[in-house]
């Protein structure tokens, strides 16, 4: 009979623990915050007692206090109100759209106690505005798309700030868009935030210019290679790549100047850099003098990549493979001018260094292209070219091929790359070219 005796013991001495520590729980869930075995609250403070947050910003407080016998309590239950933004019953605050000095308060109903936060709204401002493109050459009542980008005072950059547009020599709409008057010469496109700092543009409004067709700086006794009007996708002789051909279209333009009405037309949309829209390529025997004739138009809303690499096609010197880069020239828009990048090994940039006008765009052009190979990976190639007639760049010292031995043209990779690096295409641009010639000996 003992043994059931010591185990009631037992189980009175756990009762006799146990219920103490439950009436307290059940007394504190009870009373709130102002009452408890262990003293009524008697104080209350906001944690931060002070925040600085931009418009629409998040913010985080909690409500902590001491009980009367000393012991801190966190995180305590109470009603939050706020001024000059809001508040959720969990403390979360929210800035609103109006700067200035706000407070954030708690309180607690039980025991009447109160705090308040003081909330700082502040409203970053415009340090410096930067228009672009910062110069652009149009066509008479051609028109361009200008943004502004300002550097705040917070350290951030606005890519859409608030400005207003002004122009000379045309009119800009309050989104940007500005329209070329009738009058050509250079104007000034200019963008004024409202608390004085301004930035402006240079655009240079010029006529159209008729588009010739004839090969007037072609080399004598050289003989027809490729003479292709584009009238289908893909013509005889031509291979076609196997990459981005959903991009590429023949489609009729009655401007085209040599030989209308089909075009071959290449559609960038969300392109990054780097990326083409199709490829066309083209391989015959090596030549020691070579000529292109090129007639291309970019549509009025084309954005150059800002390593100015917009590419129109490539040329090979002793290519081996149809589409390898490796010893492939690319003749490249270089931002309204034209270039020659040598990947040849020598990866030299040969620039327009007899004119370089910027070229406008959306304007059918003409570009001629004369060269003649070095012997023996030696400095004595030569390169000439023009753009509707005028001379652009003129070299007498490339180096087509650095392997030992003379340099031949023998391929054409017709692969218009826009740039290069982490940049997108926004909205959908054109590259179309009308008629391509290509003769050597």
């Amino acid at each position: 009979m003992t043994f059931p005796f010591r185990s009631f013991q037992v189980l009175a001495r756990s009762q006799a623990l146990v219920f103490p520590a439950l009436l307290v729980l059940l007394t504190r869930c009870g009373s709130g915050n102002g009452l408890g075995p262990n003293g009524s609250l008697s104080t209350l403070v906001v944690a931060p007692n002070s925040a600085t947050v931009n418009p629409g910003q998040g913010f985080s407080f909690q409500a902590n206090g001491t009980l009367t016998n000393g012991s801190p309590v966190t995180g305590l239950s109470v009603n939050w109100s706020a001024t000059g933004g809001t508040i959720t019953s969990g403390g979360r605050y929210t800035a609103g759209s109006t700067a200035g000095q706000f407070r954030v308060v708690a309180s607690d109903p039980g025991s009447g106690l109160a705090d308040t936060a003081a909330v700082t709204i502040t409203v970053a401002t415009i340090r410096s505005l930067a228009v672009s493109p910062s110069f652009r050459t149009l066509l008479t009542r051609q028109s361009v798309q200008y943004a502004a980008t300002a550097s705040m005072s917070d350290g951030s950059t606005n890519h859409s700030p608030a400005v207003t547009w002004s122009a000379t020599g045309g009119t800009i709409s309050a989104g940007g868009l500005y329209t070329a008057g009738p009058d050509t010469g250079t104007f000034v496109v200019a963008a004024s935030s409202a608390n004085g700092h301004a930035d402006t543009a240079t655009v240079h409004i010029v006529l159209p210019t008729p588009v010739d067709t004839v090969l007037r700086h072609a080399p004598a006794g050289l003989t027809t290679i490729i003479d292709e009007p584009w009238n289908v996708l893909q013509p005889s002789g031509w291979n076609l790549a196997s990459f981005g051909q959903d991009k590429v279209a023949i489609v009729q333009d009655s401007t085209a100047p040599k030989s209308p009405l089909n075009v071959i037309q290449f559609t960038y949309t969300g392109n990054v850099g780097g990326e083409g829209a199709g490829a066309r390529s083209y391989v015959y025997p090596g030549r020691t003098v070579e000529y292109i004739a090129l007639w291309w138009k970019h549509s009025s809303n084309w954005q150059y990549h800002s390593s100015c690499f917009n590419k129109l096609i490539y040329f090979a010197s002793n290519e081996s493979e149809a589409q390898s880069n490796n010893n492939q020239n690319i003749i490249v828009d270089y931002c309204g001018t034209i270039a020659v990048e040598e990947q040849n090994g020598i990866s030299r940039l040969l620039k327009s260094n007899v004119d370089s006008t910027e070229l406008p765009i959306g304007e059918w052009h003409f570009l001629e292209m004369a060269m003649t190979g070095s012997t023996a990976g030696q400095s004595n190639g030569t390169l000439d070219f023009w753009v509707d007639g005028v001379q652009r760049g003129h070299y007498t010292d490339v180096v087509w091929n650095n392997q030992g031995v003379d340099a031949v043209f023998n391929g054409i990779d017709f692969d218009p790359i826009w740039g290069g690096g982490p940049e997108t295409v926004n909205g959908t641009m054109y590259y179309w070219v009308d008629h391509l010639i290509v003769m050597g000996n």
